[in-house]
């Protein structure tokens, strides 16, 4: 899996380059118009759910 580009998504890949799924490009036509923060592309694994939990308890989110 490829790193998150600065100020854009995770794009998969094949040989000769990056290869923008439909989801991809939505999430990029989203990003210009709602400017968010960051992007997290969540996998539903067990350690990025504790990863979300502890983020949480620190921001003091609910």
């Amino acid at each position: 899996m490829s790193r998150p580009r600065p100020g854009g998504v995770q794009r998969a890949t094949q040989p000769g380059g990056p290869v923008p799924t439909p989801l991809e490009q939505w999430v990029e036509e989203v990003v210009r118009t709602t400017r968010p923060q960051r992007i997290v592309w969540c996998d539903g694994s067990e350690q990025q759910q504790q990863e979300v939990v502890e983020q949480m308890l620190r921001e003091g989110s609910t």
